[in-house]
């Protein structure tokens, strides 16, 4: 789950997001997107790789205060 906060505008977005890998690539699904603004904070992508790497990037120009909440299931 990421949570972005934008103290400027009081905005806010949550973000669920499924991650999978198998150890040779991974794969992603973001679901459970909501938003208080008109348009979402930020964009999610994943690296497909062995080890995948969340990437945020912010859509707009304010500063985001942005937390990560990794629950991992084997």
């Amino acid at each position: 789950m990421i949570t972005a906060f934008d103290a400027t505008t009081s905005e806010s977005q949550t973000t669920e997001l499924l991650v999978t890998a198998d150890g040779a690539a991974s794969s992603f699904v973001p679901f459970a997107d909501v938003f208080t603004s008109a348009a979402p904070l930020f964009t999610v992508n994943v690296t497909s790789a062995a080890s995948p790497a969340v990437q945020l990037t912010r859509t707009g120009s304010n500063n985001l205060t942005v937390r990560f909440m990794r629950q991992t299931i084997a």
